[in-house]
């Protein structure tokens, strides 16, 4: 699928498809990890969130 960058403020911004974030598990407000390769492909990733609930304190 092809997206468009749009000016966002001072940034580019791509608008994502509401299935592509269904797919992906991703709401609002929501964090990323993202990737550059060499040959200028962009990977975005789920963030981890931490949860502190299953660190355990001794």
């Amino acid at each position: 699928m092809k997206l468009q960058i749009a000016k966002w403020g001072n940034s580019l911004a791509v608008r994502l498809p509401v299935a592509y974030t269904r797919i992906a598990g991703l709401r609002e407000g929501d964090n990323i990890e993202t990737q550059v390769s060499s040959a200028g492909a962009i990977t975005l990733t789920p963030a981890k969130s931490f949860d502190k609930s299953a660190s355990v304190h001794r």
